[in-house]
């Protein structure tokens, strides 16, 4: 069955894994301790983090941060989870390497390498039977990184966080768990697994602002199962018209995804302000400095010439919506615990239980690590009703 048309466009777009998938090397991920919240600098500190060599998904200065992490930090459990899940996964990959289908345009049954891009068959893994462990599995080892990556955060949740007690967030397990999710989107173009719900939010606590606004934009306009190109999507005007994104029509459109959009636009909002605030050269203007250098944004230099209030009121009106769309939601982002504890498998549009979802799969934990967006959205909550814009 191996193709004589050239590979699929998002075959060219991004290289897709089996199981084990890489971070850049350069990735700010790699630098911090999650035991200790340090960050090693190359060049600056004394020696570089070493990775768990178990799950790999974990960063530490040394032995003592390790040990610290295994048993108070509770690595110990996620540790086993993801060593687990990803021990699972290999010989649910090697199946799928010698495989006997039918597809829709051959009626005979084939038998192919379902990885394997000649085949044309990457996006429309979920038409093969076959392929149902596999995507369960993945899925399974996907979960287990996000909570190794967040766990800390909702397990300290206060709400006053200071500076020496805010959480560490597992940047790596929060890349390679961003690697696995666009790997099974790639495969699977329709998303049956719901995966496009999780990826905004990860990308907004990775600092891919641009990345996370081109990927919503193509779910809330241009996706569906024949056209797979969502990696193609890079730097869409983030200061366009909200019309323009047809959060109304679209049939993708959900709170948590709004949601996550008004986060985008806040964040937009303060760097705006901060390189515009650098560009007049007053003295404030070392924030932003200190933003790139770390490598949090990853907003285009153009940014300094956009309508800061604008994206303000868009943020605003973004929010409003998700109001509209959901009461449940905005009253308990300040203190969410209660939300996400609860055991809720699918909600109804405006329910409570989708209110529950949304906490659980939105970028929560980063409207309150960002001090500027915390108060901001607290203003918003108290004074809702004056607040909220017509939707």
């Amino acid at each position: 069955m191996s193709s004589k048309t050239p590979t699929s466009p998002i075959i060219i777009a991004r290289s897709i894994s089996e199981v084990d998938v890489t971070v850049n090397p350069s990735s700010p991920a790699l630098l911090t301790c999650v035991g200790c919240g340090k960050v090693h600098v190359h060049g600056v500190s004394d020696k570089p983090t070493k990775r768990c060599s178990k799950c790999q998904s974990a960063n530490y200065c040394g032995r003592e941060c390790q040990l610290k992490d295994w048993e108070d930090g509770g690595h110990k459990k996620r540790c086993k989870a993801i060593a687990k899940a990803t021990a699972k996964l290999r010989p649910r990959a090697e199946e799928l390497h010698h495989v006997r289908v039918t597809l829709r345009e051959e009626p005979e049954q084939l038998w192919i390498n379902m990885f394997d891009p000649e085949e044309e068959i990457i996006g429309r893994f979920w038409e093969i039977p076959q392929t149902k462990d596999y995507f369960r599995q993945r899925f399974i080892l996907f979960d287990a990184l996000m909570d190794e990556a967040d766990h800390r955060a909702f397990l300290t949740w206060s709400d006053e966080w200071s500076e020496d007690g805010r959480p560490v967030i597992n940047r790596l397990a929060l890349e390679l768990g961003l690697e696995h999710s666009l790997d099974l989107l790639c495969l699977n173009s329709g998303d049956n697994q719901g995966l496009r719900f999780f990826v905004p939010s990860i990308m907004i606590e990775l600092g891919k602002y641009q990345q996370a606004y081109d990927f919503m934009k193509y779910w809330f306009l241009e996706a569906s199962a024949e056209a797979p190109n969502c990696f193609h999507w890079k730097g869409e005007d983030v200061s366009e018209p909200l019309e323009n994104m047809k959060l109304n029509e679209c049939f993708f459109s959900n709170a948590g995804l709004v949601l996550d959009l008004a986060l985008v636009k806040f964040n937009i909002y303060q760097a705006v302000r901060e390189l515009q605030t650098l560009n007049n050269g007053m003295e404030h203007g070392s924030d932003i400095i200190s933003s790139i250098f770390t490598g949090m944004l990853d907003m285009p230099r153009e940014c300094i010439g956009l309508n800061a209030n604008h994206i303000l009121n868009q943020t605003k009106q973004l929010l409003s919506i998700v109001h509209h769309l959901n009461k449940f939601i905005l009253p308990n982002l300040a203190q969410p615990q209660r939300l996400m504890d609860m055991k809720v498998e699918y909600g109804t549009p405006g329910s409570i239980e989708e209110a529950s979802n949304v906490m659980k799969q939105s970028a929560v934990v980063s409207w309150k690590l960002n001090k500027f967006a915390n108060q901001f959205l607290k203003n918003f909550i108290a004074n809702i009703d004056s607040e909220l814009l017509p939707v």
